[in-house]
C-alpha cells in the first residue's frame, strides 16, 4: 500500500494491519507542522502529533520532499534514517519550460498559490505600493480573495487577479513574467516555486522552511525576509539587475531539471519499491 500525505496515512496503516501488506508512506510537508501554524486548538495540535507519530512508526518506508523534513521525522518521533527516502516534488519539465522566442514583460510580477495567511499576501502588496511600472498577477483562490481585491483597489495598486489556471495556461504567463514572488511564511516543498523555475523566471522567496531548502541565494533565486521592506528591496533590485535575473534563470532551470523533473522522482520511486521484500 502506498499513501500520498500523513493526514490521510491512518487508512494505510489499517490496511496494512489487515492484509499483512508493505506500507509506503509519502508526505509533501510535516501535517503536525503546518497545524501548529494554522490553529490555536491544543487538541487539535495534540491528535495531529500523536497520529502523525503512529503513521511515521508504522510505515516499512517514507517518502518525503526535503532533507529537513526527514531529519525531523527521525529525531522527533524516532525513525529509522535507513526508511526514508527524499524525492523532491516533481515537475513536468516539458510543458513548463522556457519558450523560445517569448520575451518577458517589463515589470511583469507573479505569484501562483492559496490566497491564504500561508501565503503572505499582504506583505506583498505593501511591497509594491508606488514602484513605477509594476503589475501583479495573483494567480489561486482562497479565503482572503475578497480582502486582497479591497486592499489593491484602496491602495490603488496595479493587481490582477485571475483565479486558478489549468497547466496548460500556466506556463505562458509564467513565460511572460519578469519576476515570480513567493512570500511565504512557511512551505512544505513548494511545486509553484518549482514550476516557476522551470519555465525560467527568475524567482523570489522568503526565508523559509520549504523554501530555503529549494533556493539558493543569487544562485537558484533571490532569498528574502518576509516583511514588506525586505520583499520591496528584493524586487527593486532583480526588477533593476538584468545580469542578476539572467543569473537566476539559468540556475533556477538547471536546478529543477536536475533534481525535481518527472523522470529523476519516478526512476527514485521505482528503485525504492524495487527494494522492498515484497517486491
Amino acid at each position: 500500500f502506498r499513501t500520498n500525505q500523513i493526514n490521510g496515512a491512518w487508512c494505510g496503516v489499517i490496511a496494512k494491519l489487515l492484509f499483512g501488506k508493505t506500507l509506503v508512506v509519502r508526505c509533501g510537508y510535516l501535517w503536525a507542522d503546518f497545524v501548529e501554524k494554522t490553529t490555536t486548538s491544543w487538541w487539535r495540535r495534540v491528535a495531529t502529533r500523536m497520529i502523525e507519530r503512529m503513521v511515521a512508526r508504522s510505515a516499512d518506508r517514507i517518502i518525503v520532499a526535503a532533507e529537513s523534513h526527514a531529519s525531523v521525522l527521525v529525531s522527533r518521533y524516532g525513525v529509522d534514517p535507513g526508511c526514508v527516502t527524499v524525492i523532491p516534488n516533481h515537475v513536468d519539465i516539458r510543458r513548463f519550460r522556457p519558450v523560445s522566442g517569448t520575451v518577458p514583460e517589463t515589470g511583469q510580477i507573479t505569484f501562483v498559490g492559496r490566497l491564504h495567511p500561508q501565503k503572505n499576501l499582504e506583505s506583498l502588496f505593501v511591497a509594491i505600493r508606488g514602484l513605477p511600472g509594476v503589475r501583479l498577477t495573483v494567480v489561486g483562490d482562497g479565503p482572503l480573495r475578497a480582502s486582497l481585491e479591497s486592499m489593491a483597489r484602496t491602495d490603488s495598486l496595479n493587481v490582477q487577479f485571475v483565479g486558478q489556471l489549468s497547466h496548460g495556461e500556466l506556463p505562458a504567463l509564467l513565460n511572460r513574467s519578469e519576476v515570480f514572488v513567493l512570500p511565504s511564511h512557511y512551505e512544505g516543498h513548494p511545486k509553484a516555486l518549482l514550476e516557476a523555475m522551470a519555465c525560467g523566471v527568475p524567482v523570489i522567496g522568503t526565508r523559509v522552511p520549504g523554501i530555503q531548502e529549494v533556493l539558493v541565494h543569487r544562485e537558484t533565486g533571490f532569498v528574502c525576509g518576509t516583511t514588506p521592506a525586505d520583499i520591496r528591496t528584493a524586487l527593486l533590485e532583480l526588477l533593476n539587475d538584468a545580469a542578476l535575473r539572467a543569473r537566476l534563470r539559468d540556475g533556477g532551470v538547471r536546478y529543477v531539471r536536475e533534481h525535481c523533473s518527472l523522470a529523476i522522482a519516478v526512476g527514485r520511486e521505482r528503485a525504492l519499491l524495487a527494494s522492498l521484500p515484497a517486491a
